[in-house]
């Protein structure tokens, strides 16, 4: 069972609105409207590519440094753009060592041709072993916790 507690969230982007259990002001409760006069605030809270990639104005700092001691990563609804991925993972001047990290990942319509070359990118960028990522290519988020929940859970 995985536990929100032993678990780390990173939203680079940012989020609309906070859900009840996170911490913080402007919480929404999941499927809610918000009102009308909190829309304006809820939207600040979203950043295009360019904020999010400033260090100094967003968590990328702490999302690298998580991403490089993950014991497992799992990408949910990312698509894998190269510019994400170098947001996430900046190129190295030297080859990394390859580092054997269970990745599990949603990858709705992308092909098994794209797959290879996200495997390569993760490589490449991360230094993250090809044959420890998994890319569920016809499997939403919620299912992919369903398939993985023994490799994904707290022990």
């Amino acid at each position: 069972m995985l536990f929100r507690s032993h678990l780390e969230i990173h939203h680079p982007y940012g989020t609309v609105g906070r859900l009840p259990w996170m911490d913080g002001d402007e919480t929404i409760a999941y499927g809610r409207k918000p009102q009308a006069n909190q829309l304006v605030r809820l939207a600040d809270r979203i950043k295009t590519f360019t904020e999010g990639s400033d260090i100094a104005e967003s968590d990328i700092s702490a999302v690298r440094a998580v991403l490089a001691s993950a014991e497992r990563i799992a990408f949910l609804g990312f698509a894998f753009h190269r510019l994400n991925l170098e947001l996430l993972f900046p190129p190295q001047q030297a080859e990394l060592p390859i580092r054997v990290c269970p990745v599990f990942a949603t990858g709705v319509g992308i092909s098994e041709a794209d797959a290879s070359v996200i495997c390569e990118d993760l490589r490449q960028l991360a230094g993250l072993s090809p044959d420890s990522i998994r890319i569920a290519r016809e499997t939403p988020c919620s299912k992919l916790f369903e398939d993985y929940r023994r490799s994904l859970s707290f022990r």
